[in-house]
Formats: C-alpha cells, structure tokens, sequence
C-alpha cells in the first residue's frame, strides 16, 4: 500500500467489508439519514480511494515513505477531490431532500386515505344503526302482527265456543219448551 493510501486509511478506517469504522456514536435523525449518510459516505470513500490510487499509482509519491508532497500539482489535485466529494454529496443532499418530499407526499396521501376512510367508516357504522333500528321496528311490528292474530284466533275460538254453547243451550230450551208444550197438550 502506497504511502498516500496508507494515510488516508489512517484518517478513513475502513473495515474488511469496506464500510466506515462506526464504532463511536452517531446521531441519526432517522433511517432515511442513516441510508443516506452510509451511502455518501461509501460512495465518497470508494471516489477518495480511486482517484488517490490513479494519482499516486506509478509516480514517485508512491515509493516515498511517510512524507507527502505539498507541491502545488498535489494541492490542484486534493482541491478537485474536495469538489468532486463535494459535488457527490450534494448530489446525495439533493437525492434525501427528494426522497424526503415524496416521503411527506407519500404520508400526506396516506392520512388522506386514513380520514377518508374514517369519514366512511363512519357513514356506514351510521346506516348500520339506522339498518338495525328498521329490523327493530320490523321486528316489533311483526310481533304485534302475530300477538294480534292470535288475540284475534283467540276471541274467534272463545266465540265459536260461546256460539255452540248458545246452541246447546237453545237446542235445551227448545226441547224443554216441546216438553212443556206436550204437557200443556195433554191436560
């Protein structure tokens, strides 16, 4: 490993998968950061990576040791890697606050949905109550339907019974009367 690529896994750890050392502590204000920062992150490590090692690959930097040259073409060159990391990330700053618009959108729409349904949910719990307040009463009137027909079965019965009991009764007092007249005949 050359020198230059020594000193910026120095100031970069890198682990064996090649994400950052994430060892301390991080704020994230929510998961969509997180994503977005590891990407930005990977991407602007594997961009430093490889336009350190086109630049130092086969030049004299690479065999020197530890020293870093701070000539002016070395300056020129860190100076257009800060703007190309710059850039990226504001590719990225500009890609989160894309996501994050459709994400409110998505969650705008969303509770529209919710409240419409809630209005509609609503609606049919109310025609529920009404549906069931017409069974009620359906239920009611029929009942008093059949309690009438049978008050009126009833009475018929009772009728028919006090008519033959009138008839019986007639039926007696006509044979009494016959038995009468026949006395009242013979005397």
């Amino acid at each position: 490993m050359s020198a230059v690529l020594q000193h910026s896994a120095d100031v970069l750890p890198i682990d064996p998968e090649g994400a950052p050392d994430r060892s301390g502590a991080q704020p994230k204000t929510s998961d969509m950061d997180g994503i977005i920062g590891s990407e930005m992150m990977r991407s602007l490590e594997d961009s430093v990576k490889s336009m350190v090692e086109k630049e130092v690959a086969g030049s004299a930097l690479a065999l020197s040791l530890p020293h870093i040259a701070t000539n002016a073409s070395d300056w020129n060159t860190t100076l257009s890697m800060v703007e190309r990391a710059a850039a990226t990330i504001r590719t990225y700053e500009k890609r989160y606050v894309q996501l994050e618009k459709q994400s409110r959108s998505l969650a705008d729409r969303a509770a529209e949905d919710h409240h419409r349904m809630q209005t509609h949910l609503r609606s049919l719990e109310e025609r529920l109550k009404q549906a069931e307040a017409r069974a009620i009463k359906a239920e009611t009137a029929a009942r008093d339907a059949e309690y009438e027909e049978w008050e009126a079965e009833t009475r018929a019965k009772k009728a028919e019974q006090r008519a033959a009991e009138a008839e019986a009764r007639a039926t007696q007092a006509e044979a009494y009367l016959r038995r009468v007249h026949e006395l009242l005949s013979g005397v």
